[in-house]
């Protein structure tokens, strides 16, 4: 359950508080992915992939973060391709 909201949040801040509610409260549902195109926020899904490497010397514990894999994201990749039966469909989509 997200904390109560401010009265007199800005139209940004609002939209702010909306998309992380998404977030945290759709976690592990696979709907960011989708959030993020719909809302052209897809420069974050071009950002690295970070793991955590935990070390144990039978003493203590270390914690390492590390990258795990560079992703890319484009502007192209906001957009679906069109599937080839609603091509046939519509002759103006036709080469």
């Amino acid at each position: 359950m997200q904390p109560d909201l401010p009265s007199g949040l800005s139209k940004e801040q609002m939209r702010k508080r909306i998309k992380n509610e998404r977030r945290v409260e759709l976690l592990l549902e696979e709907h960011r992915f989708y959030d993020l195109r719909r809302w052209k926020d897809g420069h974050k899904l071009a950002e690295p992939i970070m793991g955590m490497n935990i070390y144990n010397d039978n003493v203590s514990l270390r914690y390492e973060i590390s990258k795990v894999e560079d992703r890319v994201f484009t502007g192209e990749h906001y957009f679906l391709p069109i599937p080839l039966a609603e091509q046939e469909k519509n002759p103006l989509l036709k080469e």
